[in-house]
């Protein structure tokens, strides 16, 4: 088996960039992991308000099509339009 070579400018090309990409690598999973969070936290506030607006009766539905939305959007079982 022939073994492959590298050039001494290839080899310092790749050892300079490695940090580089690293930090970019590292820098997008941390965005990510942020944006995760983000989102978690906006549907756990909209659905406790969501929760809330039921609770106080100011939030009611007129017909089985909004219940099913209710329900769908909170993903939870609606038993009663006033609580």
């Amino acid at each position: 088996m022939k073994k492959i070579y590298l050039s001494l400018n290839t080899k310092m090309f790749l050892f300079t960039m490695m940090p580089f990409v690293q930090v970019i690598i590292i820098i997008s999973i941390l965005s990510i992991q942020n944006r995760i969070k983000n989102e978690r936290e906006l549907t756990s506030n909209r659905i406790e308000s969501y929760v809330t607006l039921l609770e106080s009766g100011d939030l009611s539905f007129n017909s089985i099509k909004q219940k099913g939305e209710i329900e769908k959007l909170l993903n939870e079982k609606v038993l009663s339009a006033k609580l």
